[in-house]
């Protein structure tokens, strides 16, 4: 039987805030190269076993759904049975435009769904779509600054709203601002543009939470290392403290508790205290949830490769961390007293455990044309994905995240 899974890649606004997520299917055991699979089938598989693991939700987090549909979908009418405020129809660039499907998309949009369609290229035979569509998106590398111009002119006269796929850089991504794209996909964006470094200031309701638990002299220390845990920008302000000259500098740390240990619950108050006091949430909420979920993503993977569940939190945790601070990774782990095993794994230099818990875990966070070759987690792996989108979005809830 064949296995499905499903990743999610962020869409952005033109303020650079998460607004929604399209999502992408794939297929094929672990041992495979990833590859795309019969459209009809994935979608319909996926999106049954989605429901079966109340998945919608999670994979929303509140946030629209774009959800590729190809012409047997569009016209069956199974996708109204979608909640139209969660997802958002995107008609793949391949499907013809039929009378048939001019029909099921005037239904869709008269029971609220919004459209988008793919790959916008000029094509008669398709023509008539755009009288549906509420946003069209183009993949900007085809077309010259020009014609870019001419095109966003074009659609924007009939109200419709532009999505810039594969934007690489900040360039191209001003000049798309700039023509008033809406939306916006693409490497940019999972990658600092500066390399300044920032200061990491962790949630204040965090270090409230750490400071209430450390009132009671029962608190054990499984317990304190969690509850940091549950905050990325206090997790690395931890790190860096348990390699202050004061404590060790040589000692190396695989896992949050080993730094709980080491600091003691006095140095841990002071940290929670100063963080109080200086008042100020991590840099970009999102960035802080794609951290969560992905060190509970390899958390959750670890046992399957033979991994410290906690160090692969960890790693996770890291490798998803500099999308807040906007410095690079081997910046971060200059300061910070990490095992070699995890650092060679953030920085793509072993094969080890960790590193495929990574892998996977990122993996759900790519287009499938950037996956490679033996990188295509299973259905059992997206129950994983999905488990740890719950729990970030749980966690991001009580740490009052946007």
């Amino acid at each position: 039987m064949s296995e499905y899974f499903v990743g999610r890649q962020p869409i952005f606004g033109a303020d650079g805030q998460l607004c929604a997520y399209e999502l992408l299917f794939r297929s094929g055991a672990l041992e495979d190269s990833a590859r795309l699979v019969d459209g009809d089938a994935a979608t319909a598989n996926v999106v049954m076993g989605m429901y079966a693991a109340g998945g919608i939700q999670a994979l929303s987090g509140g946030k629209p759904l774009f959800l590729n549909a190809t012409h047997n979908m569009l016209v069956s009418g199974l996708l109204r049975s979608l909640p139209p405020d969660l997802v958002v129809i995107e008609v793949l660039e391949d499907v013809p435009g039929s009378q048939r499907l001019l029909h099921a998309l005037r239904e869709l949009r008269e029971a609220g769904f919004m459209v988008a369609l793919d790959d916008w290229q000029d094509d008669p035979e398709r023509a008539e779509l755009i009288g549906l569509a509420d946003i069209i998106k183009l993949e900007i590398g085809l077309y010259s600054p020009k014609e870019l111009a001419d095109l966003a002119h074009a659609f924007q006269a009939h109200g419709i709203r532009l999505l810039a796929e594969k934007v690489e850089t900040a360039e191209e991504h001003r000049l798309c601002r700039d023509l008033g794209f809406s939306y916006f996909q693409g490497y940019f964006y999972a990658r600092p543009e500066t390399v300044a470094q920032q200061r990491v200031t962790p949630g204040r309701l965090a270090a409230l939470r750490l400071l209430s638990m450390l009132q009671d002299e029962r608190a054990s220390t499984s317990k304190v290392a969690s509850l940091v845990e549950s905050d990325p920008a206090l997790s690395l302000k931890v790190l860096r403290f348990s390699n202050s000259a004061q404590i060790s500098r040589a000692r190396r740390f695989s896992t949050i508790r080993e730094a709980v240990v080491v600091l003691g619950t006095r140095r841990i108050q002071d940290i929670a205290t100063l963080t109080v006091m200086s008042g100020v949430s991590p840099k970009g909420s999102d960035g802080c949830r794609r951290a969560l979920i992905r060190a509970r993503a390899c958390e959750l993977l670890a046992d399957h490769y033979g991994a410290s569940p906690r160090a692969a939190f960890l790693a996770g945790m890291l490798s998803a961390i500099e999308l807040m601070l906007d410095v690079p990774l081997s910046s971060l782990l200059d300061e910070l007293p990490v095992e070699q095993e995890i650092r060679d794994a953030l920085l793509g230099g072993n094969h080890s455990g960790i590193s495929s818990c990574l892998k996977d875990a990122r993996a759900f966070e790519q287009a499938p044309e950037d996956i490679d070759a033996g990188q295509a987690p299973t259905w059992r792996f997206s129950r994983c994905y999905l488990e740890a989108i719950t729990w970030a979005n749980n966690e991001a809830d009580e740490l009052g995240l946007g």
